[in-house]
């Protein structure tokens, strides 16, 4: 479906990234790797990725797919508080993700980008405008560091919250921004308590088992 002339940002983004992944489905390779996306999406376009790895990290994968992807945006938030263009490690670079299962998910994300748009638009332009990029990393790094912990479900509310951080800031939506922070600021302070809880756990039962 065409975009309408008032589509917002992300939609924008969004529908140059889907026609990028048409052109490398239409190739011989059915699979794209992580370094291969961050060439489509583009190296410098640092909010673009950590959203689309977000999305990323929401689908199910291997026992330590999850940290792996939080690792990666953690990374990807480092390079933008540095003002440095994206770039992945070799062992996570190489990690390969299916070329149509990208265009599903972008389908997907274009058809709610659309109703979104209605409720997420340009506002409190001083939250998400010039010199908020460093700030904006910093929390994106702070909500990564529970997810890459290896305990299930850890990483789904700080998720949630970068993006719907990163929607926000692409459709310069200040007020958004707050909302995702305070997403993220409850799913970090659950992750804490449940890494507080097991390592309570594990202090309890080593002591019982020497005693």
């Amino acid at each position: 479906m065409p975009l309408s002339p008032h589509a917002s940002p992300v939609e924008l983004q969004l529908d140059a990234m889907r026609q990028a992944l048409h052109l490398s489905a239409s190739g011989q390779a059915p699979e794209l790797t992580f370094s291969g996306l961050i060439q489509v999406l583009g190296v410098n376009s640092h909010t673009l990725i950590i959203f689309v790895f977000s999305l990323l990290n929401m689908i199910p994968g291997a026992p330590g797919y999850g940290g792996l992807v939080a690792l990666a945006m953690f990374g990807f938030a480092m390079a933008m508080l540095l003002g440095r263009p994206v770039r992945l490690p070799r062992f996570v670079g190489d990690r390969r993700v299916p070329v149509k299962l990208l265009l599903k998910l972008l389908a997907g994300l274009l058809r709610y980008s659309r109703a979104l748009a209605r409720i997420s638009f340009p506002r409190f332009r001083a939250l998400v405008g010039t010199g908020t990029g460093r700030p904006f990393a910093l929390i994106v790094m702070v909500l990564c560091l529970p997810m890459v912990v290896p305990i299930p479900f850890m990483n789904a509310i700080p998720n949630v919250g970068v993006a719907v951080m990163c929607l926000s800031r692409l459709n310069r939506d200040g007020l958004g921004l707050i909302i995702g922070v305070l997403i993220g600021a409850v799913g970090f302070l659950v992750d804490a308590w449940v890494i507080w809880t097991v390592i309570s756990l594990g202090f309890s039962a080593g002591g019982f088992l020497r005693g």
